[in-house]
């Protein structure tokens, strides 16, 4: 969880510590089709996992993160990349995430506010029941 915002969590494959020096390390396993598998080992791209990544990073606050994209096909080996944070990435979580959930707070408080309206006046939401269960049904056909 993000400290200062509680509602943000991220649930990583896998955290370690990798390198020995208590620098705890994320870990994402992709396992993509073959097609994309020669694709990425081959380009080296990876932009379509970086959001994730960088946001985990940005709320577990651990600066780096290995990607590791499997395979089990005869032929194609496994990779692991590693990617750092990017603090301009950061940033501009730290501005719209933080916004949102005071926006999602303001809504929420809104709606908490109506649900203690709706009990003030329960009373004539029960006396409509009342009425509405106490009307026959129509026959079908009846009234036209």
């Amino acid at each position: 969880m993000r400290e200062g915002l509680p509602r943000c969590g991220y649930s990583p494959d896998g955290v370690v510590d990798a390198d020995g020096d208590e620098t705890e390390r994320l870990v994402e396993i992709k396992i993509p089709e073959d097609r994309a598998m020669v694709r990425r080992l081959l380009d080296g791209d990876v932009s379509n996992y970086l959001l994730q990544m960088q946001a985990g990073m940005w709320i577990a606050d651990i600066p780096v993160c290995d990607l590791v994209l499997f395979t089990d096909t005869p032929g194609l080996c496994n990779r692991i990349i590693e990617v750092r944070a990017d603090p301009a990435m950061h940033a501009a979580f730290e501005k719209v995430v933080g916004e949102f959930c005071a926006e999602l707070d303001a809504a929420e408080a809104l709606l908490i506010g109506m649900g203690a309206e709706k009990q003030a006046v329960q009373g004539s939401d029960e006396a409509a029941e009342q009425i509405m269960d106490s009307i026959e049904p129509m026959a079908p056909g009846a009234g036209q």
